[in-house]
């Protein structure tokens, strides 16, 4: 395999997850995939509430994208803002009990959709996943 075929192989991967079924339907009610991700950070951060600057951050997008995004998840009633206590110009965002159990239900979705591509490979290709898709994060993180 030539670099060339690797990269032609990479783009076919990074096309099919971004078109995948694994991510949560964005029918009403559901978070759509970039909704999930903007908003994940909040189910695992010790306080609940990350500034808006953090989450577009995390989810690879411009804040002005995220605070688009985040008024209509406040406006569907998910998240809430409000000014941080310590930085005057920091606006922090948390799920509301409604969000909570919409990222919760969306990330049930996700990890089953998740399980039934993991099943689908032999079980030595399992290893093998894992093992190639360990190695390519760490190398990307180092770029």
């Amino acid at each position: 395999m030539s670099s060339e075929t690797f990269n032609q192989a990479l783009e076919q991967f990074f096309r099919a997850m971004r078109t995948a079924r694994m991510k949560p339907s964005p029918v009403p009610g559901e978070l759509t995939r970039s909704q999930h991700v903007l908003l994940a950070p909040l189910l695992d951060h010790p306080d609940g509430a990350c500034s808006v600057s953090a989450l577009a951050e995390a989810a690879d997008i411009a804040s002005p994208t995220a605070t688009r995004t985040l008024d209509g998840l406040e406006r569907d009633g998910i998240v809430v803002r409000r000014p941080s206590e310590t930085d005057r110009r920091s606006v922090l965002v948390e799920l509301t009990d409604q969000g909570r159990e919409t990222m919760l239900a969306s990330r049930k979705r996700l990890r089953a959709a998740r399980a039934e591509l993991y099943a689908r490979l032999e079980p030595s290709e399992q290893e093998e996943a894992e093992r190639i898709l360990r190695r390519l994060t760490e190398i990307i993180r180092s770029i």
